[in-house]
């Protein structure tokens, strides 16, 4: 991983963090942003952009997960059109 990705996943990693921390105190955005002396605009910034990933990781999971129902069902109907073709030259 070159210098650029690391930056790139630290930075919202530790933005994660900081924006947890002040939900789990309790304080209002303008207060948390001067007692870290952070500017709201950075503060708001990056709870977009890990909104932003979140969204795209769910979506990733749910094409996933989409593809994946897709093969189950795709399977479980070649099973049944063959269970029953058997079930027939069987006579059952």
């Amino acid at each position: 991983m070159n210098t650029k990705e690391m930056a790139t996943e630290y930075q919202p990693a530790q933005w994660a963090q900081v924006i947890q921390e002040r939900v789990a105190n309790g304080e209002s955005i303008k207060e948390f942003c001067q007692r870290r002396g952070v500017s709201r605009q950075a503060y708001f910034y990056w709870q977009r952009k890990l909104r932003e990933i979140a969204a795209k990781q769910i979506e990733q999971e749910n094409k996933v997960g989409d593809k994946t129902h897709l093969a189950i069902h795709r399977l479980q109907n070649f099973i049944n059109h063959h269970r029953r073709k058997v079930c027939f030259d069987l006579n059952f």
